[in-house]
């Protein structure tokens, strides 16, 4: 039975890590991935590509409170697009796929998720910057060695 096929999809996925998996959408109903926002502010990615059939479909993403953030109309896509943006408040985001008011197709989308906390990250440095740091570090030990030494030859 495909349509227990499909529900098996639609666990909501709590991981701050990558999620794909394919979704088999046709005209009977909206087809969803659903992804957790555990604070405000935390980063979240949702992408979709076709693999199999038409891209006359409908790509929306929704909201913890079950409204529209994104909508992609079919026609103004071509099969792909990715979505970006930071959450407001924690809650739970979804990708869906609509294609009730199109063909009888079966369309098979490729639907990425991810999530990511904004925790304060470790400060990257570039590799100018570090070899410069070093540089410093080790010109100062050097010169803090021959005051020493010349310390030592004077007394």
């Amino acid at each position: 039975d495909s349509s227990s096929f499909h529900k098996s999809y639609h666990s909501a996925l709590d991981s701050p890590y990558l999620h794909t998996l394919n979704l088999f959408a046709d005209r009977k109903d909206e087809q969803c991935v659903y992804i957790s926002s555990h604070k405000a502010k935390d980063r979240i990615m949702m992408s979709f590509q076709l693999i199999k059939g038409q891209a006359d479909f409908d790509v929306v993403v929704k909201g913890h409170m079950r409204e529209p953030l994104y909508v992609v109309k079919s026609g103004e896509h071509d099969g792909s697009d990715k979505v970006f943006f930071n959450s407001k408040d924690a809650g739970e985001f979804s990708l869906c796929i609509d294609a009730r008011d199109y063909t009888d197709s079966i369309h098979v989308v490729r639907v990425t998720v991810a999530a990511k906390s904004r925790r304060k990250s470790a400060r990257v440095i570039d590799p100018l910057s570090q070899l410069l740091d070093k540089t410093e570090a080790s010109l100062r030990t050097l010169i803090t060695e021959q005051n020493y030494i010349r310390g030592r030859e004077i007394t």
